[in-house]
């Protein structure tokens, strides 16, 4: 439900995924989280899915409870909080994890390097 940010990280996002190399690709998994599971629906995911052209292969839309979405927002170090419109100011942030899922690297803000995070994607992969 998110109209201005989002869309645009999920755009980066798929241009990181474009910009990996197809053995690099293969390895690399992309999760969205909502901040919002109130109105971001299983079904609502779906067609979220759908309109944005994310393959089943590598992608992942994941909700949770109120707590949990909290508890790992905390531990990747975004914070959001819903305005008097019920949308949700947040941090634009994509998180890079390795394998064994810590955190090794970040593109904070929206229009970021992205040659950086396919670096990023290389070391966490551990090539």
């Amino acid at each position: 439900n998110c109209a201005y940010a989002c869309p645009i990280t999920v755009e980066e996002m798929k241009r990181i995924e474009a910009a990996l190399p197809e053995e690099l690709r293969a390895k690399v998994d992309f999760i969205l989280v909502t901040l919002d599971p109130e109105r971001d629906t299983v079904e609502a995911l779906a067609e979220y899915r759908a309109r944005r052209q994310l393959g089943v292969g590598h992608w992942s839309l994941l909700r949770g409870g109120a707590d949990d979405t909290r508890e790992l927002a905390a531990l990747l170090g975004v914070s959001y909080k819903r305005d008097g419109k019920g949308q949700f100011a947040h941090s634009n942030l994509i998180s890079i994890l390795n394998r064994e899922g810590e955190v090794s690297g970040r593109l904070v803000g929206l229009h970021q390097d992205i040659p950086l995070a396919v670096e990023a994607g290389r070391k966490a992969a551990g090539e």
